[in-house]
């Protein structure tokens, strides 16, 4: 009988006692004297229940004889730290170190593998502390007088006792000591030492200093001379002979004239300086002379003066009493030539000219100039030359402007004229 067997024993009904297979018969078989062997082997009921004897059997056992006594638990009481002192200010082990390293170094390669970042574990101990604050303390003044006194009684005994004098072994052989003294002598004696050369060298800023010198010593005399001349006008006492503004009566001495200009000498005929002398210059304005004194002589000496002279009729600052404009030079001639030299340009081309148009095309025919025309085209380039000399004197060409001598006039003072102890003496 196999396993598969068993099993369809198991699910039948155990109600019903057919249900097993078991013939009343062969029980009372059993009953009566048949061996267990036989009844193993032939009955399945015996089987089961062996089975289940003995595992009934094996599960009382385990529990009334397979547990154990709890034991009670040990108590421990740890040791005292060997801990001297504070952890993580003391230097690591080289093994500790080496073992960081390969960390922080594998890190730093599988970041870079990886894209990412590595945050390296410090090796070396932190330096230093944290300071706490500590309260200040009063200092107690015996503790300090006591500490001064201390201070004082070292640096008494410090300087009561005396340096030891260096023992020195003395390794001089002195053979040898008088012979490098004589052969360093010898090289003294032989080699002399060179005199120093000195050089004077100016600065580069050296001219430019003494450009500046100069020109400053330049304005210190020039302001003690002004500072001179300014003290003796002021010591010198100053006499107005003419104010400013006044008008005298004057008589031209030289002619003015515009072809030839020079000075101009006048005579003063009213007021304090009647019968002086005056000295000026005139220029020519359009067709007037303008007529300037700079200068009168008293008694022998002269005066700078400003003064201006005024035609007596009009008041007219600008003076006149001939005039040429000179229009023959300036306009008459320069016109003649222009006159010439159009006219025998004119007759000169009047060789007829014909111009045939064909297709387009425009053909010129000239005839060549007779003996006439040729001619007056040789007169064409004389009037040419000739009108530009003519231009060229026409332009430097000015009217004629005169004012006669003998010719009565006004004199305007703008300025004051003044008379010092001292005048120059007139040329």
């Amino acid at each position: 009988m196999n396993n598969d067997d068993l099993d369809k024993n198991l699910d039948l009904d155990i109600g019903d006692d057919d249900s097993f297979g078991i013939d009343d018969d062969k029980f009372e078989d059993f009953q009566t004297g048949q061996s267990l062997k036989q009844a193993w082997k032939e009955n399945p009921l015996v089987k089961i229940g062996i089975i289940v004897a003995a595992f009934v059997t094996i599960v009382a056992g385990v529990v009334l004889f397979g547990g154990k006594e709890t034991q009670t638990p040990t108590s421990f009481i740890g040791a005292g730290s060997d801990v001297s002192n504070t952890p993580g200010n003391e230097e690591v082990s080289p093994s500790y170190r080496e073992a960081v390293q390969e960390e922080n170094a594998q890190r730093v390669e599988q970041a870079l593998r990886d894209g990412g970042s590595a945050l390296p574990v410090p090796v070396s101990p932190p330096l230093g502390r944290l300071r706490t604050l500590e309260e200040e303390q009063a200092e107690d003044p015996l503790a300090r007088w006591r500490k001064i006194q201390e201070e004082r009684q070292a640096e008494a005994a410090a300087q009561s006792q005396q340096p030891q004098q260096p023992v020195v072994t003395s390794n001089v052989v002195p053979e040898l000591a008088t012979a490098m003294s004589d052969q360093m002598q010898s090289i003294l004696d032989v080699r002399k030492p060179v005199s120093p050369q000195y050089m004077q060298i100016t600065p580069a800023d050296f001219l430019e200093k003494k450009r500046e010198q100069a020109l400053a010593a330049a304005q210190a005399q020039a302001q003690e001379t002004a500072s001179a001349a300014a003290a003796a006008a002021a010591a010198t006492p100053i006499e107005i002979l003419v104010p400013a503004g006044t008008i005298e009566y004057a008589q031209l001495i030289t002619e003015a004239n515009s072809d030839a200009p020079g000075p101009i000498l006048a005579q003063i005929l009213s007021g304090p300086l009647a019968g002086s002398r005056m000295i000026g210059s005139f220029s020519a304005e359009e067709e007037y002379l303008v007529l300037n004194f700079t200068t009168v002589v008293i008694d022998g000496l002269a005066y700078p003066i400003t003064a201006v002279a005024l035609d007596a009729d009009t008041a007219n600052p600008g003076l006149v009493t001939d005039i040429d404009r000179r229009y023959f030079r300036r306009v008459i001639l320069p016109a003649a030539a222009a006159f010439v030299e159009g006219m025998g340009s004119a007759i000169a081309e009047s060789g007829t000219t014909t111009v045939t148009v064909d297709g387009g095309a425009a053909v010129s025919d000239s005839q060549d100039l007779d003996t006439r025309q040729e001619l007056f085209k040789g007169v064409e380039e004389a009037a040419n030359q000739f009108g530009e000399i003519l231009d060229e004197d026409a332009d430097s060409v000015e009217p004629l402007i005169r004012v006669r001598a003998g010719t009565a006039m006004g004199i305007f003072f703008t300025e004051p004229v003044t008379k010092g102890e001292k005048g120059a003496a007139a040329p």
